[in-house]
């Protein structure tokens, strides 16, 4: 993938190191762009906490130009609304929104004329959690993402891709099979979604050129199923 000068398109995904991150680095990869990925581990390309406000900041001055950005933080729900915690609501906002945020007012001088900006939100967003905060969170997000999109218009492109349950996913795994099986009966297409496709919706919505401020449900029909 190459910009109009012929140079190699530069991505950041950030938790690119995750599950879902790391199937959208190999996907872009693929591609032809120069991935790079952000996490808070050592073997990242750049280090980054998302919940740290100089780590934020430190890591966007270590980023080079960029003509996408993926946000592929996530930290799962966790607490019911009686097991919740003033730091368990400040951690999720951190991942989901005021990191995330914060990363793309300092980078934004890195993104090129014609980029794109894709978040990681969640079916939860809509339908709710067991988890408030993640719910609230996610939720957020998808304003966000509607939000910026005006912001940034028309030089930068801003969507959110919505994926429900993931196959081989750390959330995924860790479901009972019948908790799997309501999710799966749910769907019009009565399967789970694949790694290879959440990865290849990204792609999707970092490339097409007349995508922005749209929220992608990729969840099968569900939330028109039983």
């Amino acid at each position: 993938m190459q910009d109009q000068e012929g140079n190699p398109r530069r991505a950041l995904v950030i938790g690119g190191l995750g599950a879902i991150g790391g199937a959208v680095v190999r996907r872009l990869g693929s591609d032809g762009w120069e991935c790079l990925s952000a996490s808070r581990s050592p073997r990242a390309d750049i280090v980054l906490d998302i919940g740290d406000e100089a780590s934020v900041v430190a890591a966007s001055a270590a980023c080079p130009p960029l003509d996408a950005l993926v946000i592929a933080t996530n930290l799962e729900p966790s607490a019911s609304l009686s097991e919740l915690t003033g730091r368990h609501a400040a951690a999720m906002f951190a991942t989901h929104v005021t990191g995330p945020l914060l990363f793309i007012r300092s980078a934004r001088h890195l993104l090129a004329k014609g980029s794109s900006i894709v978040f990681l939100s969640s079916p939860a967003a809509c339908r709710g959690s067991y988890d408030p905060c993640y719910a609230a969170a996610k939720g957020a997000t998808n304003a966000l993402a509607r939000t910026l999109a005006k912001e940034l218009a028309p030089d930068v492109r801003v969507n959110a891709l919505s994926p429900s349950i993931v196959e081989d996913s750390p959330v995924a795994r860790r479901m009972t099979p019948d908790f799997r099986a309501r999710h799966r009966d749910a769907s019009l297409l009565e399967r789970t979604l694949s790694m290879d496709e959440c990865a290849e919706a990204v792609s999707f919505l970092v490339s097409h050129p007349h995508v922005t401020g749209a929220i992608l449900h990729l969840n099968g029909g569900e939330f028109l199923g039983a």
